[in-house]
This record gives C-alpha cells, sequence and structure tokens, in this order.
C-alpha cells in the first residue's frame, strides 16, 4: 500500500494527526491536494515565515473571517507564531486539513506540544486533519503515540525514466534506450526526490544527452549535503593490496552471484564510533543509544549484509575497504557517526534517520554491504554482531608470501628500484612497508636508511598483537587463508622468516 492510499484510509478513520517524512514538501503537499475527494474540505498550510496560506483560492475569504483578518499582509503578521496559529485551527470546519511545515523546531516549547495535543480530541469528532511534514520527525514523548507518521516512498524507477524521457522528448532527443535507461536509474539513486532527480538530470544535458559525470558529481554533492555522509571516490582497487587473498575471492564471489550488493557503507572503527551505546559506559544523552538502535533496525529491517575486519593497526582493513567500491565499481559510503551528532538530542536523532534514508535510496532498497573496521572487538554489543552476518574477518600481519607482493606494489609505486636492498621486515604490516618505501622516496634515501626511521607496532605494542590474534584464534575468518584464523599457523610463519634473520 503506498503512501497517498495510507493518507486516504488515515482520512477516512478520522486520523487526527499525522506526519509524512517526505524530502520534498511541495510535492507532497500537491497530491495531498490532489487526493482529498472532498470538495468542501478547507485546505491550508502554515510556515514559520509566512504564517497561514490557502491552496484554493475560494478558501481565502473563509480563512479571513475564521482569523479576523482583511488582508494577507494581516493575516502573516497574526499567524507567524506557531502557538497563535495552532490555536486557530479549532476554528476550522469539519473534514479540513491544516498542513504545518518543520513544527518540529518549535517542539522545545511545551506550549507547541501542547497545543498539538489538545486537537487530537477535537479533530477527531469531525474529521478535521493536522498534517505535519517534514523529514524525520522525532515527536516529544507527550505526543508520540497520537501521530500516525508516514514515510514518502523513494523515487521509483519507473518514475525516473518518466522524468529522463520528459526532459530527453522536450529537448528533441530521441527517447532512453534500455542501456540507458538502467543508468540514469543506477546514478541517480540516492537523490532524495523525483523533484530533485528532475533538476539535476536537466542541468546535466548537453547537446548529446545526458553526461553522466555531472549528474554523477551533483549526486555525491546532495548526498554529502547529509550530516554524516560523505562520497568515496579513490583509485584503490584489489592490486594496491598485497595479500588477503582470501576475502578478495569471498568478495568477487559475492559481487558475481546472483544479488550483488549496490553501494558499500565504510565504518571506521566502529567500535569507538558506537562505544557509547553501551548502557554502562554511554552518553548520558541517549543520542549514541538512539544511534545504535537505528542502526540495528535497519541493518534488520532493509536485510543489509556486512563484515567486520579486525586486525592491528596498518594490517590492511581500511584499504580493503576503500578498495571495495572501485573494485566493483558501486558507489562507496563513508558514515561518520561523530558527524552525526549535534547538541541538540532531537535533532541529532533526525539527522541518524536522515542518513539511513539517503542510504537506502542509494541501495536501492536493500542493496547495501556494509564493511566496518574494528580494532577492539570486544567492547562490540551481541545485537550489533549478529547484524554483520557475513562474518568477523582477521587482517593479521603479512606472510613471506604477502610481503613480497606488498613490498612489489609499493617499490613500484614509490619508482624504488627492483635492485636496491630491501631491509629485515620481520614482523612488519603492510603499513610499515609503505611508509618504509614513501620515506625512502622523499628523503632520498635507501630502503635500509628508511627502516630506521619507523617502530613498528610488533614492536611498540607487541603485547596488543599478541592479544588480538589469542582472541582471533578459530573465532575469526582469516583474510589470508580459508577458514578460521589459526594462530599456530601465524606462529610457524613467524619462525620461517626468523630463520632467515
Amino acid at each position: 500500500m503506498n503512501i497517498q492510499t495510507q493518507f486516504q484510509k488515515a482520512r477516512e478513520r478520522s486520523c487526527p494527526l499525522i506526519a509524512i517524512n517526505t524530502p520534498d514538501n511541495a510535492a507532497t503537499i500537491n497530491w495531498i491536494q490532489t487526493k482529498e475527494e472532498n470538495p468542501n474540505a478547507m485546505i491550508i498550510t502554515w510556515d514559520g515565515a509566512q504564517g497561514f496560506n490557502v491552496l484554493n483560492s475560494m478558501d481565502l475569504q473563509r480563512l479571513f473571517e475564521l482569523t479576523e483578518t482583511q488582508s494577507l499582509s494581516d493575516l502573516s503578521n497574526m499567524t507567524k507564531d506557531p502557538g497563535s496559529a495552532l490555536n486557530y485551527l479549532n476554528r476550522l470546519p469539519d473534514s479540513s486539513i491544516a498542513i504545518f511545515l518543520n513544527l518540529h523546531k518549535y517542539f522545545n516549547s511545551p506550549e507547541i506540544v501542547q497545543a498539538i495535543w489538545n486537537l487530537r480530541d477535537e479533530f477527531k469528532s469531525n474529521f478535521r486533519t493536522l498534517v505535519m511534514l517534514s523529514q524525520d520527525i522525532i515527536f516529544p514523548a507527550e505526543v508520540s503515540n497520537d501521530v500516525i507518521i508516514f514515510d514518502e516512498e523513494l523515487p521509483k524507477d519507473e518514475d525516473i525514466v518518466n522524468i529522463a524521457n520528459s526532459l530527453y522528448e522536450t529537448a528533441g532527443y530521441p527517447s532512453l534506450d534500455e542501456q540507458t535507461q538502467k543508468r540514469v536509474i543506477d546514478t541517480v539513486h540516492g537523490l532524495p526526490s523525483n523533484f530533485a532527480i528532475e533538476q539535476y538530470i536537466a542541468m546535466s544535458l548537453n547537446s548529446t544527452g545526458i553526461n553522466f559525470k555531472t549528474l554523477g558529481a551533483y549526486k555525491r554533492k546532495t548526498i554529502e549535503k547529509t550530516f554524516g555522509l560523505s562520497m568515496w571516490e579513490g583509485k584503490e582497487t584489489f592490486d594496491d593490496l598485497g595479500g588477503q587473498k582470501q576475502i578478495k575471492l569471498f568478495l568477487h564471489q559475492l559481487f558475481s552471484g546472483p544479488k550483488p550488493p549496490k553501494c558499500i557503507v565504510r565504518i571506521e572503527e566502529i567500535e569507538k564510533i558506537l562505544s557509547g551505546s553501551n548502557t554502562q559506559q554511554g552518553d548520558s544523552s541517549g543520542i549514541s543509544q538512539d544511534a545504535m538502535a537505528v542502526t540495528l533496525t535497519e541493518l534488520e529491517d532493509q536485510e543489509y549484509i556486512g563484515i567486520i575486519l579486525v586486525g592491528p593497526a596498518g594490517s590492511g582493513k581500511s584499504l580493503l575497504s576503500k578498495c571495495i567500491s572501485t573494485e566493483f565499481k558501486v558507489p562507496g559510503i563513508t558514515l561518520d557517526y561523530g558527524g552525526l551528532k549535534n547538541s541538540l538530542v532531537g535533532e541529532s536523532q533526525q539527522r541518524v534517520r536522515a542518513a539511513m534514508r539517503v542510504i537506502r535510496s542509494v541501495a536501492d532498497r536493500g542493496g547495501a554491504f556494509w564493511v566496518a573496521t574494528c580494532n577492539q572487538h570486544e567492547s562490540l554489543t551481541p545485537e550489533l554482531k549478529r547484524r554483520f552476518s557475513f562474518g568477523f574477518w582477521y587482517c593479521g600481519l603479512p606472510d613471506e608470501d604477502e610481503k613480497i607482493k606488498i613490498w612489489e606494489i609499493q617499490r613500484k609505486k614509490y619508482n624504488i628500484s627492483d635492485l636496491e636492498d630491501q631491509p629485515d621486515d620481520y614482523r612488519l604490516t603492510g603499513a610499515d612497508i609503505r611508509n618504509i618505501c614513501e620515506i625512502s622516496y622523499r628523503l632520498h634515501i635507501s630502503l635500509i636508511e628508511a627502516r630506521n626511521y619507523i617502530v613498528p607496532i610488533s614492536i611498540s605494542d607487541p603485547g596488543s598483537i599478541n592479544r588480538m590474534e589469542e582472541s582471533a584464534h578459530n573465532r575469526f575468518l582469516s583474510s589470508s587463508y580459508p577458514g578460521p584464523f589459526l594462530k599456530q599457523i601465524e606462529t610457524k610463519t613467524l619462525k620461517r622468516s626468523l630463520s632467515k634473520v
């Protein structure tokens, strides 16, 4: 059942308080007016800048009468205040609809919340409705159980195609072929409304049709206006990542399977970001707890899949997560929970929900693959671990074969000759090897000299690596070989390495 049908049924049942989460207020107001079947219903709108307004000029005189005003300027001056506007609503005739925009901005006022609650029984008695429009409204507890909340649907594929074909027809181009239609759909997923899609496609038209690079740039900018979200557009691929053969194989099988993900959602150091949701150590505001609850619900309801990459710093977890979107040519979104927080609790909650809505749109209703990195998995809740249903993968220190490949990649990147002697790489991470090569390049010194300018984590904090390996033993999947990570395999590798020293 679509939102318009749901709204009509709510009106038929005399539901007095309705909220609609929508990215396009104008479009929503238009279909409310179009779908209203009662020709005598008075429909008015309100916003904090203009006060009351009418959608039908025939209702203007009635609005003047109920507010006891004689001009639009008087009407505006008398009804800009939300409290005054809400108190006038009791004068509306039967079956009226009052549409308020962004009323949630005033929920910090007890008088406003009480005024909304007071309308409940009054409106229910004669089929009047207060409709509140915004994006992801969070209601105070006093009215949260009295408001019916609807979510505006994401743009449909057929609507996207119709919009593009209409613009092509206006510009005198032939209709889009099937391949171009699919490309348009894939490119604009993530834009919040049909209006935004129409505007950005129109601005991306050139003499031959749609400039998809321009259209993609518009989408990226729109998504990055959402607090906490950014688009990853790096050039790294699996060719830039030495080792981790098993997880690369897994990802290739996943993306070549019957239901390949349509976007990647990256979360760096998830244990730090969501640690505040712990009920014993969490923040007192409830922001982290709400972010965790919304994330868990979204992962479950949208049937998202995901993996968590665990391992010491520099083991390639972040690089792997960055490579995936480029390797498989799907959008990559970085989700920063810190960027979702605001000093106002309600504002933070709204940001979390807005971010999830954008991800849902880019993923085309369920096609997101979540990839989180983690250094200390013990702080993650069991509920969160279960949602990342494709497992924990341990990215350990590279073995001898993997280090050979990493040296090869980094030598080539920094234009270092294969003939140059290589320093001892015992217990080095991939990041250590990269740093040695970069120092050699920037300081114009040998690799052996550059080795003196780093202190590997295996030396600075050997205990942490040992604890990670003990914790991961037979519990996490290995990113390098089939099956679970086994510490004894690492021990054998180290013995071989030591024998060469």
